[in-house]
């Protein structure tokens, strides 16, 4: 994966951090370092103009707070919706051990589109929960294959479909080149 990235999809996780940063940033307290990673990755990504993504159910929750904070973050996304083949795809998913929700985040990774109809997928998933990174990259090989094996029989664009990768913000920082410091002058 190069740097040249445009679109990622957050997770709840990624989404939670930002908003706790964003209403300690308010109130001028101390950023822990997952809170202080997730704003960087937020502001660094406006910079290269990478498009940020969340699950449409996020997106209708955090849109219900009225803080300026919650605003703020939300200006900074948009909502990846479902697209044809989503479904099918998030039951297979199921089979290797992911939780319906998670099923569900990754389906949309692959089979999730802009409210324009502009993309299909996205190159990368970021998140904070380590045990949904550890089962996708141990079962990536099987998952490559199954969707190879689906998208045999699916229409252009779908035929056209791969898997993304998924990582925490601070291994997409890396891939720009950036290591964050802690408010302590540690390298998070």
């Amino acid at each position: 994966m190069s740097v040249q990235m445009s679109v990622f999809l957050l997770d709840k996780s990624v989404l939670r951090r930002a908003a706790a940063g964003l209403v300690k940033l308010e109130f001028e307290h101390m950023l822990g370092p997952q809170e202080l990673e997730v704003l960087s990755l937020i502001y660094v990504a406006q910079a290269h103009n990478t498009r940020l993504f969340v699950q449409e159910e996020a997106y209708n929750i955090l849109s219900r707070f009225p803080q300026p904070e919650i605003r703020l973050l939300l200006s900074y996304v948009e909502v990846m919706k479902a697209a044809r083949y989503f479904k099918r795809w998030a039951r297979r998913l199921r089979s290797y051990g992911f939780t319906r929700e998670d099923a569900k985040l990754l389906a949309l990774a692959v089979f999730g589109t802009d409210e324009a109809k502009s993309i299909l997928g996205v190159q990368a998933i970021l998140t904070l929960d380590a045990s949904l990174i550890q089962n996708y990259r141990f079962n990536f090989t099987s998952l490559e294959k199954r969707l190879k094996k689906m998208r045999v029989d699916l229409p252009s664009p779908y035929n056209a479909v791969e898997l993304p990768l998924i990582m925490s913000p601070g291994e997409a920082l890396a891939l720009w080149g950036i290591q964050i410091l802690s408010q302590e002058g540690e390298i998070g």
